[in-house]
């Protein structure tokens, strides 16, 4: 998603369509990470996917061409050019580049998409009608004050390469950003999204209602649902950020952990809007 929000503001910007490389996601992963499948089509968004045609045209250069260091420093000097991510800080030179480029990057980063937010948001609406048994779990998030919790374990706890790499929020983490917006907000709700909501149901505990939400649907009605709640506690996970991003409600609150890589802190990698609450 954030991939396909940084390549669309490019593309809106030079009027021009985007499309997405999916190479990636065919390899074998061996184990070494989780598995991906290509899932935007799961949003209204129109997403084309790059042919061998397209991708021919950026052919990768040899690492020490003095071309390629130069495209990298005047990319708008050329017609076509491979940009590859430095570091996760907004980039400046993102709005030099060229109609034709491929970025190469996670680009986690709001203030590559903020200009086509309005747009990012009719687009990253599910593509189908919201299944009928999620329609009472959608009318309790509206009737109350909700507060969505992402709990984010999986391959977080059962991948060590992950396990070490991310590391893993607690349920203290939890209880601290409950116990932030109880400060600013009355008679909240709770409601826990989870791939592991056992787990959930035994360590996340609190002296308002929690509700755990549990279903057999799509993981992208996590996300809306997530959405639609008036606040929000992210997992230092890109699927919560996104939940959060795509919440409309005025006046809401979003907390975020201190750490989104085991040993990075959040801040420091430039990940979190600004507006969004830390807990240490």
């Amino acid at each position: 998603m954030f991939q396909y929000a940084a390549g669309k503001a490019l593309a809106t910007k030079h009027g021009v369509p985007l499309k997405v490389d999916v190479r990636d996601l065919e390899k074998d992963s061996g184990g070494d990470y989780t598995q991906r499948r290509f899932e935007l089509n799961v949003f209204r968004a129109t997403v084309h996917v790059a042919a061998e045609h397209d991708l021919s045209t950026f052919a990768p250069e040899p690492e020490s061409s003095w071309k390629r260091k130069f495209k990298q420093l005047f990319p708008n000097l050329f017609s076509h050019v491979v940009i590859n991510e430095r570091g996760s800080h907004y980039q400046t030179r993102f709005e030099k580049f060229p109609a034709n480029t491929y970025l190469n990057g996670y680009w986690q980063n709001e203030k590559y998409f903020l200009s086509i937010r309005s747009t990012l948001l009719a687009e990253f609406i599910p593509a189908n009608p919201l299944p009928a048994e999620l329609q009472p779990i959608l009318e309790k998030i509206k009737g109350v004050n909700a507060v969505s919790f992402h709990v984010r374990r999986g391959d977080y706890v059962s991948l060590a390469s992950a396990r070490e790499f991310h590391g893993v929020c607690d349920a203290n983490y939890y209880q601290k950003a409950l116990a932030y917006i109880q400060e600013k907000e009355k008679q909240v709700e709770v409601m826990v999204f989870s791939d592991d909501i056992a787990w959930c149901r035994q360590h996340i505990k609190s002296n308002v209602p929690v509700h755990y939400i549990e279903h057999q649907q799509h993981a992208v009605w996590d996300l809306y649902l997530m959405s639609c709640c008036k606040h929000n506690v992210i997992a230092n996970s890109s699927f919560s950020w996104w939940a959060a991003w795509l919440n409309t409600h005025s006046n809401n609150t979003v907390v975020a952990p201190a750490y989104w890589f085991a040993k990075t802190r959040s801040r420091d990698l430039g990940i979190l809007p600004p507006q969004w609450h830390v807990i240490e």
